[in-house]
């Protein structure tokens, strides 16, 4: 569990990483070699210019901030691919921003239709793994129970993915519950809880406000073990256990699993196509289409700020705006913080 710190504080212990001799100290620390001055600067740089951006982005007006907060994500996404990949400088860096996002004529904003492309939307899920980590409770035997933290690495999109706005923001946990209220449909994400007890382990996904989809559409988009039992609870919530046997890794039977800083547990159903997306891989993905819709059809999103007929998915950007703000910065320190997992 990491503790959700204010917005503050996190830029405040990224000012270390715009320090040279902190810089030059942790990043020998994690890829054991020397950093070049000529790299140290490329890196801080970003990162100071990530923060102008988000600052700009806060007092922005909200006509014009998503625009200016893109910019900002994609700087810190540009900070994280050269802190994290060695042979990587700003002059090798795509220049192409790895997304295109079309408006089909006379569709509405949620049918913005996202292609994975080359370019630093890829590097960052390269550099990042595209990955989440979680902790699972593990039993110790008397009565004590400890939690280790696993590493997964979710399935990559490959290049010339396509997927819908909705198909994105019903996956990120922190607009769940805005999602549904004003689409009237379930997300494609689920509160539950992995456990691991006597060799056997769980998935168990909740029911919220509207019922879960069939345990074998759950199986299937959740990326459960078809080795699995299924079960429906007393409260229609769905069970999945599967007995782990010697010599098996308890981390292969992982289905797409994000740990929030309450600890909590979600659970991501896969695109179409079988891959998914990490946090930050999806915030960058949506602040991407947002500030699209903000360039080039400004008076569509003037029409949607305005609350004119069928601003139903405004609400959800409004809530997405406030997490990129707070939880992408977030993320990324975390990814420039970690060092490579053990499990």
């Amino acid at each position: 569990m990491y503790p959700e710190e204010p917005v503050e504080e996190i830029w405040s212990r990224l000012a270390l990483f715009q320090s040279r001799d902190v810089l030059e100290r942790r990043y020998k620390a994690h890829h054991g070699g020397e950093l070049s001055a000529g790299k140290a600067d490329e890196i801080i740089a970003h990162l100071q210019q990530a923060r102008q951006y988000f600052e700009s982005a806060e007092s922005a007006g909200i006509l014009a901030g998503p625009l200016e907060q893109y910019y900002g994500v994609l700087a810190f996404a540009r900070a994280i691919v050269l802190y994290r990949q060695t042979r990587q400088r700003e002059a090798t860096l795509t220049r192409s921003h790895g997304l295109d996002a079309l408006l089909p004529d006379g569709g509405s904003p949620e049918d913005i239709q996202i292609t994975v492309t080359n370019g630093t939307f890829y590097e960052l899920l390269r550099a990042t793994d595209n990955s989440e980590t979680v902790s699972i409770d593990l039993p110790s035997p008397g009565t004590v129970t400890t939690a280790q933290r696993f590493y997964q690495i979710l399935p990559t999109p490959e290049l010339g993915s396509r997927f819908s706005l909705v198909d994105l923001v019903s996956r990120i946990p922190g607009v769940k519950e805005h999602f549904e209220q004003a689409f009237g449909t379930v997300a494609h994400c689920h509160f539950g809880r992995a456990h691991f007890f006597q060799s056997s382990f769980s998935t168990t996904v909740w029911r919220g406000d509207l019922p879960l989809p069939p345990l074998d559409q759950l199986r299937e988009s959740l990326g459960i073990s078809p080795s699995a039992s299924g079960t429906v609870t007393p409260n229609d919530s769905a069970d999945f256990r599967v007995q782990l046997k010697p010599g098996d890794r308890l981390p292969d039977y992982f289905p797409g699993v994000v740990e929030l800083e309450t600890s909590a547990h979600v659970f991501l159903e896969r695109f179409p196509g079988g891959w998914s997306l990490s946090r930050i891989g999806s915030y960058f993905a949506a602040s991407h289409a947002i500030s699209m819709l903000v360039r080039y059809h400004p008076t569509r999103w003037a029409k949607l700020v305005n609350h004119a007929p069928g601003d139903k998915l405004m609400p959800v950007l409004d809530r997405l705006r406030h997490l990129i703000q707070s939880d992408f910065v977030r993320i990324g320190l975390r990814e420039l913080e970690r060092s490579e997992p053990t499990s």
